[in-house]
């Protein structure tokens, strides 16, 4: 009798275990499923957000504006940086991404293929570039072979310009060349002539005349930055100082540390760019002050190329 009890409270309780593992196996397996589906859902929502920024035509930048350009080709930029846009961040998502926009490749891309001293990218959302340059302003005007220049402060050639040849018979211009210039008539000009139109020039600026004749290319640096930076403070300042007006600089060769200054007085003045500017010209000034405003016999030319303040004058 108490056997049977027992095996039927051992079924009861066993029954009752089997019910509740059920349960509990069930419960397990719903939330499985439930994780699961969330899990999916999850990754498929992430994976549309990630799919409209980055490779959708939503976030595309399909507008590049350049500003501030004078002398560097506007449209030569932009081929540039479109160029750079068609391109893609490992294989997988194209650099033109409004969000993924490579500004420092762009910005050095740029610096390292036009003379532009600085260059800023900004994004106007969502499908535009904006372009700022900052460019190398000219610092002289060069002269090689009948032919001019502009180049920046490094002794880079920023620039050619085209000076026309004007073709003169007895004083009046090819009508075939432009702009017209025209002389006087008079009986001693008969003969074929060749003017300069050199008005395209910046007369501010310095002119440095390579009497080697050396053949330079635009991008090319041609001379030292010393040079440039000496002839310019030079330019601006030895009117002020001495009363002199310098009308060109006249060099031997590029890399040359020395040159010739001619005043609109026909005084030839020797400077060494290598030594102190300041030294050059107090020597200069005093020399004006105190020698040639005395001598009766005319100076050819000044020489302030020696280190150790003596004076060399014709």
């Amino acid at each position: 009798m108490r056997r049977s009890r027992f095996i039927v409270h051992w079924k009861k309780k066993s029954n009752r275990r089997d019910y509740y593992l059920n349960r509990t196996s069930q419960r397990v397996s719903l939330f499985s499923w439930r994780r699961l589906g969330r899990g999916v859902l999850i990754l498929f929502f992430l994976g549309s957000i990630g799919y409209v920024f980055f490779f959708s035509s939503f976030f595309q930048v399909n507008g590049i504006i350049v500003q501030n350009t004078k002398r560097v080709d506007a449209n030569a930029i932009h081929s540039m940086v479109s160029e750079k846009l068609r391109e893609k961040w490992y294989n997988v998502i194209m650099k033109n991404n409004f969000f993924v926009i490579p500004e420092k490749e762009i910005s050095n891309s740029i610096t390292q293929s036009f003379p532009i001293k600085s260059v800023e990218v900004k994004r106007r959302p969502f499908h535009e570039i904006i372009i700022v340059v900052e460019e190398n302003q000219p610092q002289v005007t060069w002269k090689t072979k009948e032919q001019y220049y502009y180049l920046d402060e490094d002794g880079v050639v920023m620039e050619s310009l085209f000076v026309a040849n004007i073709h003169l018979i007895n004083g009046v211009a090819d009508s075939a060349v432009l702009p017209m210039i025209t002389t006087p008539l008079n009986s001693e000009i008969n003969q074929p002539q060749t003017l300069i139109d050199d008005s395209i020039l910046d007369k501010t600026l310095p002119k440095i005349h390579d009497e080697s004749g050396t053949s330079i290319k635009v991008g090319e640096k041609i001379t030292t930055p010393q040079l440039i930076h000496f002839v310019v403070a030079l330019h601006g300042s030895i009117t002020e100082r001495t009363g002199l007006e310098i009308v060109d600089y006249r060099i031997n060769e590029p890399n040359y540390t020395d040159f010739k200054a001619l005043t609109k007085s026909g005084l030839s003045i020797l400077f060494q760019s290598s030594h102190d500017l300041e030294r050059q010209l107090a020597n200069l000034s005093l020399i004006i002050k105190e020698k040639i405003s005395k001598d009766t016999q005319p100076t050819e030319y000044i020489d302030l190329r020696s280190e150790n303040n003596t004076v060399y004058l014709k």
